[in-house]
C-alpha cells in the first residue's frame, strides 16, 4: 500500500540540515484547499460549469492525504459540498 502524502513528507529533509517537524491536521488542510478552490471557481478563475474540473483534483488530494480511510468518503464529500455551497447558491440566484 502506498504511503499517504503526510507519511511521505515526514522523511523528507534537506541534505546536511535538520528541519523542524511541522504537523498539520490533514482534515483542516483539505478544508482550506476546498475553500480556496471554491473561491477560485466563484471568481471565474475556472470556467463556470466546470464544477467537476474544480472538485476532481480535490478528491485526488483527499486520497493522497489518506482522508478516505481517516474520516470516510462521505465526510470528504461533505467537506467539499460545504466549501462549494455558497458558490452553488450564488449560481442559482440564492446568494446569502
Amino acid at each position: 500500500m502506498a504511503a499517504s502524502f503526510f507519511e511521505q513528507t515526514k522523511s523528507m529533509k534537506p541534505r546536511g540540515r535538520e528541519i523542524e517537524q511541522i504537523s498539520a491536521d490533514p482534515v483542516e488542510v483539505f478544508r482550506s484547499r476546498c475553500e480556496a478552490q471554491a473561491t477560485l471557481y466563484a471568481r471565474g478563475k475556472r470556467r463556470k460549469g466546470d464544477l467537476l474540473d474544480a472538485v476532481d483534483p480535490l478528491q485526488e488530494f483527499a486520497v493522497k492525504l489518506g482522508l478516505n480511510k481517516l474520516i470516510g468518503r462521505d465526510a470528504v464529500q461533505a467537506i467539499m459540498a460545504e466549501a462549494f455551497a455558497p458558490v452553488r447558491a450564488a449560481e442559482k440566484g440564492n446568494a446569502p
